[in-house]
């Protein structure tokens, strides 16, 4: 019985082992990093999908165009769940999972603009040409704009279980519903296919877009822009915080040796004032200035301008 109970009680630690490796927490940089490769992998997608529509398969293009709004939505659900997990939320590998499971909800995240198209005589039409013909203040402005914003919050509605079904008519033979005919990709026309695939590629680059100019500003605010200057010492001084150098350096008779840098690097200097060992290469953000090392932001450089 003993041994029973040892196996038993081995038994129940595997397994309590098993479900805390399966309910591990995954990292916001994981997150991120899947965001990315979601997104690289929604313009792979795209790109395809123009090319089949080019090469004559629309119906084809529209099943890739459909998959790639997936990938981009599977892509912003990753970065909302970042963000989260950022801000002290915890989230399981099996989380993660079923967030990006639904293909729906990932439809739903991709839709980042709404378009709408009409075909005249019809409501929508006349609301559209009378919101551009009239002021902002008018009555019929205002009237007109209900009918768009109803039409527009509709269709957001409809969009994302309307671009599934197309995902699959683009692939699959399917009895119609009524059971009297056969849905077939190849019957897609190229009419069908390109509103669809257009916007696609319209909400994708936009996305791009933002995603750049957040990541330039983020680099901006973080950068130290500074012009880092260094004298050398005045010759036959190894160190000195006063006087100018009178070296002079030619590429054959005189070159620049790498002793005549070593008051630069070395930490062996007299006084912490000279040693300007915090060049730090690998951390610019961390250097110090010395009586020979300065650094000159770019509004000292510029206020001396003419």
């Amino acid at each position: 019985m003993a041994l029973g109970g040892a196996a038993g009680q081995r038994n129940i630690e595997f397994a309590a082992l098993q479900l805390l490796l399966s309910m591990q927490m995954v990292s916001e940089k994981v997150l991120l990093e899947g965001s990315w490769y979601a997104l690289e992998q929604a313009g792979r997608l795209l790109r395809a999908s123009v090319a089949l529509f080019d090469s004559g398969d629309p119906g084809t293009a529209l099943a890739l165009a459909m998959f790639g709004r997936e990938e981009f939505g599977r892509s912003r659900i990753l970065r909302d769940i970042a963000a989260k997990v950022e801000g002290g939320a915890c989230f399981s590998a099996s989380d993660v999972a079923k967030r990006c499971d639904d293909h729906v909800q990932k439809q739903r995240a991709s839709a980042t603009s709404t378009t709408l198209r009409v075909q005249p005589p019809s409501a929508l039409a006349q609301a559209l040409q009378s919101a551009l013909t009239h002021g902002p203040r008018s009555d019929e402005w205002a009237a007109s704009r209900k009918v768009i914003n109803a039409a527009s919050m509709t269709k957001t509605k409809r969009d994302p279980a309307d671009r599934r079904r197309k995902r699959e008519n683009g692939l699959y033979v399917d009895l119609d519903p009524n059971g009297t005919t056969w849905s077939r990709p190849c019957a897609i026309t190229a009419a069908d296919a390109r509103p669809e695939i257009e916007d696609a590629v319209n909400d994708y680059a936009t996305e791009c877009d933002r995603l750049r100019d957040e990541v330039i500003a983020t680099r901006r605010a973080a950068a130290t822009f500074k012009l880092w200057t260094y004298e050398l010492p005045p010759s036959g001084q190894s160190y000195g915080a006063t006087g100018r150098t009178n070296k002079h350096f030619t590429l054959k008779e005189n070159p620049l040796k790498r002793s005549d840098l070593d008051d630069l690097e070395s930490p062996a200097a007299p006084s912490p004032a000279l040693r300007v060992a915090c060049y730090n290469a690998k951390n610019r953000h961390e250097r110090k200035e010395s009586e020979r090392f300065k650094s000159f932001t770019y509004e000292e450089l510029t206020k001396h301008d003419p």
